[in-house]
C-alpha cells in the first residue's frame, strides 16, 4: 500500500508544483488539473513505478501467502490481494471524483473566455483566426462592458466599450500572431506599454485579467516570507524597512547572484560610519598589533567645521581589509577550519 500511494502522491505533489509557479494562467490551471485526472484514472490500470517496483522485488514469493520484504513478513493471502486490488480502485475513483467535483470543466465562462487573450493559444492557421476568439470577446464585451448594481442599489458605470472592444480585437488578434512564442504576462506587460491608446478597452480587459489572482499562492508567499523577516528578535523593524525587505526577497534576484564587496561599499558610502572613521582607525592599529596597518587617505580625515565625511574607493578597501583582520584574529581561536570558512564567508 505505501509503493502505490508513493505513486499517488508523486502524481498530486507535481500538479501542486504546477499550480504554485508564477504567472500561471486560468487556462493552464484546467490544463494541469485535467491531466492530473487523467494520470490518477491510469492508475487503476497499470501499476505505478514504485509499486512496480516493489512487485518485481517480491516476484518469487507471487504464489505464496506471505512475502519477505526487508526483514518484514507480509501477508499476502489471495483475499487480501483482492482486498487491496478493490480498495486501490475505490480510492483512486473516490480521488478522481473529488478533483472532478472541486475543479468543474469550464465552471466559469468568464474565466475561460479569458484564454483568448494568451499568445501560445492563437491558431496556426491563417483561415481560422478570422473568427477566432469572437464568442469568448463578446462574452467578455457583455460582462464588462454593461451597467451593474452594487449591493446599495446603484448603477456602476462598465470599465470598458463593448462595442469598441469588440472592433479592437478583431484587428489586434492579427497583431499578436507575431508573438505567439512569448509568455502571457511578458506580453502583455509590453502591450499595455505600446498599444495603450491604439486598443484602450482591450488593454483594459488586459489589464482585468491579470489583476485576477489565478491562485493564493502568491499571498500565501508573501505571508510565509513575512514571517521569516519579522521574527521575535526583529519586532522592531519599521514598516517601511519591512516592506524593502519583502519586496526584495519576493522580487529580487537569488542571494547567489548578490555581491557581497559591492554590497558593502555602498553601505559604507551611505553614512559616516563608526568603523570607517579615523578614531576607529586608530583603535585599532593601538589595540590590535597583529593586523596589518592600514594607511588613510586625506579623504577620509574631517576638516575644522565639521563637514560631512567623504570616503574614496582606496579608504573603502583599507576597511575592507582591516575588518577582514581584525575577524581573522578574532576566530583564530576556534581553530583553522572555522577560522577559514567564517573568513570565507565574511
Amino acid at each position: 500500500m505505501s509503493f502505490f500511494l508513493q505513486d499517488v502522491l508523486s502524481v498530486l505533489h507535481t500538479t501542486c508544483l504546477s499550480l504554485q509557479a508564477n504567472n500561471l494562467t486560468f487556462s493552464e490551471v484546467s490544463d494541469y488539473i485535467t491531466a492530473c485526472k487523467k494520470a490518477v484514472d491510469e492508475l487503476k490500470s497499470r501499476n505505478g513505478s514504485y509499486f512496480q517496483q516493489f512487485l518485481d522485488s517480491v516476484r518469487e514469493y507471487e504464489t505464496e501467502l506471505e512475502i519477505e520484504f526487508h526483514g518484514h513478513t507480509i501477508p499476502a493471502n489471495k483475499k487480501q490481494r483482492e482486498n487491496f486490488a478493490k480498495s486501490s480502485e475505490k480510492f483512486l475513483t473516490f480521488l478522481s471524483d473529488n478533483l472532478a467535483s472541486r475543479f468543474v470543466e469550464n465552471d466559469d465562462e468568464i474565466s475561460s473566455a479569458f484564454d483568448i487573450l494568451v499568445p501560445s493559444k492563437l491558431p496556426t492557421e491563417a483561415d481560422q483566426i478570422a473568427k477566432y476568439g469572437d464568442v469568448e470577446i463578446s462574452k467578455l464585451g457583455e460582462f464588462f462592458g454593461t451597467d451593474k448594481t452594487d449591493g446599495d442599489g446603484n448603477t456602476v458605470n462598465p470599465p470598458l466599450n463593448k462595442a469598441k472592444l469588440i472592433s479592437e480585437w478583431s484587428l489586434f488578434k492579427h497583431v499578436m500572431c507575431k508573438y505567439r512564442n512569448q509568455e502571457f504576462t511578458e506580453f502583455w506587460e509590453w502591450g499595455l506599454k505600446t498599444h495603450d491608446q491604439a486598443y484602450p478597452n482591450l488593454c483594459i480587459l488586459a489589464t482585468i485579467c491579470l489583476t485576477c489572482p489565478v491562485t493564493s499562492v502568491n499571498v500565501e508567499r508573501g505571508f510565509s516570507r513575512y514571517n521569516i523577516i519579522k521574527t521575535a528578535l526583529r519586532n522592531a523593524l519599521h514598516t517601511d524597512n519591512v516592506n524593502n525587505l519583502m519586496m526584495i526577497k519576493i522580487e529580487g534576484p537569488p542571494l547567489t547572484d548578490f555581491d557581497f564587496d559591492e554590497g558593502f561599499k555602498l553601505w559604507c558610502s551611505r553614512k559616516d560610519r563608526r568603523v570607517l572613521s579615523p578614531k576607529f582607525i586608530e583603535t585599532v592599529k593601538s589595540k590590535c598589533t597583529d593586523v596589518v596597518q592600514p594607511k588613510v587617505s586625506e579623504t577620509a580625515k574631517t576638516n575644522a567645521v565639521g563637514e560631512e565625511l567623504k570616503y574614496s574607493q582606496e579608504d573603502v578597501e583599507i576597511m575592507i581589509e582591516t575588518v577582514v583582520s581584525k575577524l581573522t584574529g578574532v576566530l583564530s581561536k576556534f581553530g583553522d577550519t572555522q577560522q577559514d570558512k567564517c573568513t570565507r564567508d565574511f
